[in-house]
């Protein structure tokens, strides 16, 4: 969330808007392998799927695009 908005929202808004990119995050990212010719396996999917931490699926979108298995996105 931008910082210069942020100061209209309560808390349970900033909660609700970070869950809300967080999962749009992880559908992108698993998206973004499977067309990539990449198999993801029902625990990767899980994994990615639970992460609500923003940075840590930023990374992974950032790593979809260079690596060659799912695997290496979590190393």
């Amino acid at each position: 969330m931008e910082p210069h908005i942020q100061k209209f929202f309560t808390e349970a808004h900033r909660r609700s808007y970070d869950q809300g990119k967080a999962e749009g995050e992880a559908k992108a990212l698993i998206e973004i392998l499977k067309r990539r010719g990449m198999t993801v396996t029902d625990e990767q999917q899980r994994q990615i799927v639970a992460c609500t931490d923003l940075p840590t699926l930023d990374r992974w979108l950032d790593r979809a695009f260079s690596v060659t298995a799912v695997d290496e996105l979590f190393a």
